[in-house]
């Protein structure tokens, strides 16, 4: 995991706090199914608790400490988002500057596929002149000289 500080990107944020929110619901969802698992049966009638041996008292102290820091790092982590304060103009050149790199990368993509593609296709011409040189020569060897 990245440590959250100055020089974390906001994917690498956003991937910590996907994180943490998946640790602090893994918690939730194991240690409410410990204490259903562990709590004392009780009746469906109004008839009070039905007295079925003493089961083993979850551990809650051990729990609540975890996730009372899960909690605390997922706090960290949601503090270290940035902030979306800044004003509609300049989200606005913020779009606008991503949409011009994106034409300038998309066209960089697209000049990197026209030459790999020349490549390729003289590739093939020298692949197919090459093929009919060996057979051409293995047809000549192999025919018997006329005299």
């Amino acid at each position: 995991m990245v440590a959250v500080g100055h020089s974390a990107t906001s994917t690498d944020i956003v991937t910590q706090l996907q994180d943490e929110l998946c640790h602090v619901t893994s918690l939730l969802y194991n240690f409410i199914g410990t204490t259903q698992r562990d709590a004392a049966p009780s009746s469906i009638k109004d008839e009070g608790p039905v007295q079925a041996g003493c089961a083993p008292a979850p551990p809650i102290d051990l729990m609540a400490e975890q996730l009372t820091g899960a909690l605390a790092a997922l706090g960290k982590v949601i503090a270290a988002l940035p902030s979306t304060l800044s004003s509609e103009e300049q989200q606005i050149l913020e779009i606008t500057g991503l949409q011009h790199a994106n034409v300038m990368a998309s066209q960089e993509l697209q000049a990197s596929l026209e030459r790999a593609q020349v490549v390729l296709t003289e590739s093939y011409a020298s692949h197919s002149s090459l093929a009919e040189t060996l057979l051409q020569d293995v047809e000549g060897a192999a025919q018997p000289a006329l005299l």
